[in-house]
């Protein structure tokens, strides 16, 4: 049975659940670990002091003291984030939009300083991450620490599925549905990252560089630079990007979603496209609709690309096996 629509009051800053006195200690807010943490705020347990800083600095888009970035930085590892669930279409709530894009912005600088610097230990399954409450914890990688492309694969997919469920229609899924949802999108949720980082640092070739015998060259070439090449043709920019990744994986036809987990997922699927809609709308005026077209369009590439990676790791295991 679907559970009804949740109201933007609900979704501004989730609810609080409050922690039951009677003489119990509180536990420790795990931010600054000098106060009580009173409540669950912007998906992570934390006192009001730490919820209050992380709300003013939204506001302020670029961070200037080391100490605020300091304890900023550790409310995004902890996995704070902000939905803003007001008429995004509404000019005068720019404020709004311009908070969550900047929580985005720092979002995605962590994750990619996770996939640059850490490594884990473990072989956990995606239901086993769908159940993890809070962060994935990993370890930081020494500079002389050895990666081989197994092991870049793993830590792609890992650091890929500790990104996206830590947004809000993640917290709101059962186990069940959140498993799912993480199943069907990181690994096109890797690619996708893959061929941004490969259009920002104007490379060539994606980070899955398979040669073999009687793989077609073409077959190759489209694998390495059909969506990189999309992604540079639109030149899109990094705001669209983080934008683009919630709408596209915040999908409520993918296979073996719950009625209620549906109705979570359209929710905040709209939320996203609405804030997508509206930064088109600021950066290209009346060519905005337009521009999120484009946008969408690059969806199907997604797919295209990870159906033939797929091939392409079948080709592999059956030609080893061959030998």
């Amino acid at each position: 049975m679907a559970t009804p629509s949740p109201t933007p009051s609900e979704h501004s800053e989730p609810p609080e659940v409050g922690i039951q006195g009677g003489g119990q200690e509180l536990p420790i807010c795990p931010l600054c670990k000098n106060r009580e943490a009173t409540g669950f705020s912007y998906c992570t347990f934390c006192c009001n002091a730490c919820k209050m800083f992380f709300r003013r600095t939204l506001q302020k888009e670029i961070i200037t003291q080391d100490r605020s970035l300091e304890r900023f930085e550790k409310c995004i590892q902890a996995g704070m984030n902000y939905i803003p669930t007001e008429n995004l279409l509404d000019v005068k709530n720019k404020k709004y939009l311009s908070a969550f894009i900047t929580n985005l912005k720092y979002l995605e600088e962590h994750r990619q300083s996770q996939l640059r610097g850490c490594y884990y230990i473990g072989n956990p399954t995606v239901d086993e991450i769908a159940q993890l409450e809070g962060p994935i914890e990993f370890i930081k990688r020494p500079e002389s620490f050895p990666m081989f492309l197994l092991d870049w694969v793993f830590i792609t997919g890992m650091v890929s599925l500790n990104y996206l469920k830590q947004f809000t229609h993640a917290h709101l899924l059962n186990n069940s549905d959140r498993a799912h949802l993480l199943k069907h999108t990181f690994l096109d949720f890797s690619v996708f990252t893959d061929a941004m980082r490969v259009y920002q640092q104007k490379q060539d070739r994606t980070t899955v560089q398979p040669v073999l015998a009687g793989v077609p060259q073409e077959f190759l070439n489209g694998l390495r630079c059909r969506l990189a090449g999309r992604i540079e043709e639109l030149k899109v920019t990094k705001e669209e990007f983080s934008l683009l990744t919630l709408v596209l994986f915040c999908n409520p036809a993918l296979p073996n979603i719950s009625d209620a987990g549906q109705v979570i997922l359209n929710t905040y699927r709209q939320i996203y496209r609405h804030a997508l809609f509206q930064h088109c709308l600021i950066n290209y005026e009346l060519d905005g609709p337009a521009r999120l077209n484009d946008l969408l369009s690059i969806y199907h590439i997604i797919i295209q690309t990870r159906h033939d990676l797929l091939n392409l790791f079948t080709y592999k295991s059956d030609f080893f096996r061959a030998l």
